[in-house]
C-alpha cells in the first residue's frame, strides 16, 4: 500500500440521466490489498452548478473519506494478529497461570480465526454483535469472557448498550 500525500482527486465529467453531470474521483487503500481502489461520487449536474463550486464539494468528499490525513495507512496496517501478539508479550506475564491459560484458549479458538487478518480500526461494536450471534453453541457467560478478552486485546472498552 502506498500513500501518497496531499491527494485532492480529479473531476470528470459524465452523462447521467441524460444529463451532464460532475463525478469526483479519487483514490483508497483497502486493508489487506497491495493496490488503490478507484471511488467515483455523483457531485452534481452540470448546469446546476459551477465547476469551481463541484471541485469545493469534491475537496470536501476528499477530506470525509480522511485518506489526506497523517495516521490513514497506520490504521489499515494495525491488525489484530499484530495485536495478539503484543497483549501476549505485555499483558498475560502478569497474571496467573489459569487466567492465562483461560485467555489463550478464547484468542486461539474463538478471535484468531474470526479477527486475525482485520484491522483494528475496522472491529465496531456492529461487527462484533454480527460475531457474537455467530457464537449460538457457547453459553452466555463464555460469550461474555470473549468479548471482555477481544476488548483488553483492541484496548477499548465498548459501551455494554452497543454490545450485546
Amino acid at each position: 500500500m502506498s500513500r501518497r500525500s496531499g491527494q485532492t482527486g480529479w473531476l470528470e465529467v459524465k452523462e447521467k440521466q441524460g444529463r451532464k453531470a460532475y463525478i469526483a474521483r479519487f483514490r483508497t487503500d483497502e486493508s489487506g490489498q497491495d493496490g488503490r481502489t478507484k471511488r467515483s461520487v455523483f457531485i452534481g449536474f452540470v448546469d446546476e452548478m459551477t465547476r469551481s463550486q463541484a471541485e469545493f464539494k469534491k475537496l470536501q468528499l476528499v477530506s470525509k473519506a480522511g485518506v489526506n490525513d497523517p495516521d490513514y495507512l497506520f490504521k489499515l496496517t494495525d491488525l489484530f494478529s499484530g495485536r495478539v501478539t503484543q497483549f501476549e508479550q505485555t499483558y498475560l506475564p502478569r497474571r496467573k497461570g489459569s487466567t492465562v491459560s483461560t485467555i489463550r484458549y478464547f484468542i486461539r479458538k474463538y478471535l484468531l480465526p474470526k479477527w486475525g487478518q482485520t484491522p483494528v480500526a475496522s472491529i465496531t461494536a456492529e461487527a462484533i454483535n454480527e460475531w457474537i450471534g455467530e457464537l449460538t453453541n457457547l453459553a452466555p457467560s463464555s460469550v461474555r469472557h470473549a468479548v471482555k478478552v477481544l476488548q483488553l486485546i483492541i484496548g477499548s472498552r465498548l459501551d455494554r448498550k452497543s454490545v450485546v
